[in-house]
Formats: structure tokens, C-alpha cells, sequence
């Protein structure tokens, strides 16, 4: 038997600036824990395998797929792969959650994008939108091919 206490794991460094700590990590699953102060978000991003999340403490509100619904503890939110998911802490106390990943994608070199309002607002090479990203600005051409266009594909969070 293993046994692990959240306190004792470390805080991974994050394009989120959030406090993430992967309690369970193998090659088939992944579960970690965020905890997010009052006014902290996650960048809207996507993931390739389906995602549970499990609200063990405070309220926030979840977008999936361009719904948001405010969640309170012990509630259980299904986020479809491939879908465009963010988070709001917009209450005056923490909110931590439980990331359920099972199956863990295997493909370790995917490039990641971060989404705000449908711009990418950075990218690099690395196991999560949870995970260390160079931020780099979308240059101004971008953008405005993208305004008149129909957006690029969603490059995926590779767990």
C-alpha cells in the first residue's frame, strides 16, 4: 500500500499560476489537485481523454464547451475530450478540486495552446496546460486571420 498526503507534495510550476500538485501519477492515470484563491482562473484549454473533476472544497464556476455552471462541493463535472474547459474561482474562499485523468494520454511532446476568449495567449512543449509553458504573445497577423477565418485546430493537452 501507498499513501501519499497532499501537504507533502509539491507545487508544480504552472502557466496558471494556481496551486497544482499531482497526488496520483502513472502511466495510465492522473489525478491532481488544484487550489485556486478568490479571483484566480485556468485558461480556457483542452485535453485529449475524458476529465472528471471533483469539487472537494469552496464554490467556482467551470465553462465546458462555452456552458458555465456555478459548482459547490461534492459535485462531480464530466468534461468531454477534445473540448474547450476553463475554471473561475468567484467566491470570497478557496476552491480546490480533484483532476481525474484516466486514460493518461502517452504522447509526452504534444504543443500545448492556452485559449482566452479564442486567442492563444501562449504555447510550448510539455505534459499539461497544468505544466511549465513559455507565454508567447500571438502576433497581430494572427489574429487577424483568425478573425476572418475559421479558427485553428486546438493544439491538445497531452494527458
Amino acid at each position: 500500500m501507498t499513501t501519499k498526503k497532499l501537504s507533502e507534495v509539491g507545487i508544480m510550476n504552472n502557466a496558471h499560476g494556481v496551486d497544482a500538485r499531482n497526488l496520483y501519477n502513472t502511466k495510465n492515470a492522473m489525478i491532481t489537485v488544484i487550489t485556486m484563491e478568490p479571483g484566480q482562473s485556468l485558461k480556457c484549454h483542452i485535453t485529449p481523454v475524458d476529465v472528471a473533476f471533483y469539487i472537494l472544497e469552496g464554490t467556482g464556476v467551470v465553462e465546458i464547451g462555452g456552458e458555465k455552471m456555478k459548482v459547490t462541493k461534492d459535485t462531480l463535472i464530466e468534461s468531454p475530450k477534445d473540448i474547450v474547459h476553463c475554471w473561475f474561482s468567484d467566491s470570497i474562499k478557496l476552491l480546490r478540486f480533484m483532476v481525474i485523468k484516466v486514460p493518461k494520454s502517452r504522447d509526452k511532446g504534444t504543443p500545448v495552446k492556452l485559449f482566452v476568449a479564442d486567442q492563444p495567449i501562449a504555447q510550448g512543449r510539455g505534459h499539461s496546460s497544468i505544466g511549465p509553458h513559455a507565454a508567447e504573445p500571438a502576433a497581430a497577423t494572427d489574429a487577424r486571420r483568425r478573425a476572418s477565418s475559421p479558427p485553428p485546430p486546438l493544439i491538445r493537452d497531452p494527458r
